[in-house]
C-alpha cells in the first residue's frame, strides 16, 4: 500500500505539469519561427540595400548580386557577433531555398525563340564556349592549380556560362561550401567586369574584322554575366546589343542541361571514389530546380503572360538572387576566403584569356 501511494505521489506533480507542456511547446514553436524569419528578414535587408545603391544615378555601373554579396560579407565580418545565433537558420534558408526559387525564375528570362534567332552559328559557338570552358577549365584547375573539384566546378561554370548565377547554381550540384562559393562568385564578377571594359576597346581597335552584328555574337557568347554584356554591347551599337543579348541567351539556355549532366557525372565520380561503395549503383540526385527552369523558360515561350507581368518576374528573381546572395555574404567569413588561396583567381583569369582568344577564334571559323 505504500508502494502504491509513493508511485501517486511521483506520478502526480507530472500528471499535473502535463498541460503545461503544450503551451511551452507552442511558444518556443512560434520564438523558433520568429527567429527564423528575422534572419531571412536580414538577408532580405541587405539585398534591398544593394538593390537600392545600384539605384543611385551617380553610382558607376555595379552588379546588384555583386553588392549584395559584399555588404552581407562585411556584416558577417563586424556585426555577425551581435545577431543572434538563432537567426542562423533563416540566413542558411536565403542560400538554399530561396536561391533555388530563383533558379527556376530565371528561365522567365529565356525563349526558345532566342535560340533560333542566333542562328546555327551562333548557337554553335555558344556551344563551343560553353563546353570549352568547362573541360578546360576543370582541367587546368584541378590538375595544374590543384585546386579542390568544386571550386573549380564553381569557377568554370560561372566563366562558362552565366556569371554569378552559373556559380549559384552549380552550388547545390557540387556541395560547395560558403567561402568557396564566395571566392568562385567574386573571381567571375571581377574578370567579367573587365571584360565589360575591354570589349568596347577591342571593337574599337578591329579585332576580328567583324561587322557590328558578328561582333555582337561573339561578346554575347564570350562575356560572364547578363548585365555585362548589356553594358559592353550597348557602348558599341544598338545591332551589337540585339545579338550580343540574343547569344548570351542563347549561352544561358546550357545552364539546365549542364546542371543535370553535371548532378550524374558528380555522384558517379563520388561514389567512384569512396572504396567502401565501390559495388553500389549510383544513386544520382536529380537537380529538381533545373527541371523546372526548362518548364518556366518553356511556359515563357508560350507568351502566355504579358510583358508586364513577365517584366515583373524578372524583376522579383533578381531581388531573390539578392537575398541569396546576403545571406551567402553573411555566411562566409574572411578566414574562410584566405583558407581557398589565390588561386581560383588565377583560375578565373585564365578562362577569361580563354574566352577573349579561344571563343575569337571559334568566332572566327564559325560566324564567317
Amino acid at each position: 500500500m505504500s508502494a502504491s501511494m509513493t508511485e501517486a505521489a511521483t506520478a502526480a506533480p507530472a500528471h499535473v505539469l502535463q498541460p503545461a507542456q503544450g503551451p511551452e511547446r507552442a511558444y518556443h514553436k512560434a520564438h523558433h519561427k520568429l527567429d527564423f524569419l528575422n534572419g531571412l528578414w536580414l538577408a532580405a535587408s541587405v539585398a534591398m540595400a544593394a538593390m537600392w545603391i545600384t539605384e543611385i544615378p551617380w553610382m558607376p555601373p555595379l552588379s546588384p548580386l555583386l553588392l549584395a554579396m559584399l555588404l552581407g560579407a562585411t556584416y558577417g565580418n563586424t556585426l555577425k557577433g551581435r545577431m543572434p545565433g538563432e537567426w542562423a537558420e533563416g540566413v542558411h534558408y536565403a542560400t538554399r531555398q530561396v536561391l533555388r526559387t530563383a533558379i527556376v525564375l530565371y528561365g522567365f528570362r529565356l525563349t526558345t525563340s532566342d535560340v533560333a534567332a542566333i542562328g546555327w552559328g551562333g548557337i554553335g559557338l555558344d556551344a563551343f564556349v560553353v563546353v570549352s570552358t568547362l573541360g578546360l577549365g576543370m582541367l587546368v584547375g584541378t590538375k595544374l592549380l590543384k585546386m579542390d573539384p568544386e571550386t573549380t566546378a564553381m569557377c568554370s561554370a560561372g566563366a562558362g556560362i552565366c556569371g554569378a548565377a552559373a556559380v549559384l547554381a552549380t552550388t547545390p550540384i557540387v556541395h560547395g561550401g560558403h567561402a568557396k562559393t564566395a571566392v568562385a562568385v567574386a573571381s567571375v564578377v571581377v574578370f567579367g567586369t573587365s571584360a565589360m571594359l575591354l570589349y568596347p576597346l577591342l571593337w574599337s581597335s578591329g579585332w576580328l574584322g567583324f561587322g557590328e552584328r558578328e561582333f555582337g555574337v561573339y561578346l554575347g557568347a564570350t562575356v560572364h554575366e547578363v548585365a555585362q554584356v548589356v553594358a559592353a554591347s550597348a557602348a558599341i551599337g544598338a545591332q551589337a546589343s540585339d545579338a550580343a543579348v540574343t547569344a548570351k541567351m542563347g549561352r544561358v539556355l546550357f545552364l539546365a542541361p549542364v546542371l543535370l549532366l553535371g548532378a550524374a557525372l558528380w555522384s558517379r565520380v563520388h561514389i567512384r571514389g569512396n572504396a567502401t561503395h565501390s559495388a553500389q549503383k549510383p544513386n544520382i540526385p536529380i537537380p529538381w530546380f533545373a527541371v523546372m527552369f526548362v518548364g518556366t523558360m518553356l511556359f515563357n515561350s508560350a507568351a502566355l503572360l504579358p510583358a508586364n507581368a513577365v517584366s515583373s518576374i524578372n524583376a522579383l528573381d533578381t531581388a531573390l538572387l539578392c537575398v541569396a546572395m546576403a545571406g551567402l555574404g553573411i555566411e562566409t567569413t574572411w578566414e574562410r576566403i584566405r583558407s581557398v588561396g589565390p588561386r581560383p583567381f588565377m583560375l578565373a583569369g585564365i578562362l577569361a584569356v580563354w574566352l577573349v582568344f579561344g571563343g575569337g577564334l571559334a568566332a572566327k571559323l564559325l560566324l564567317a
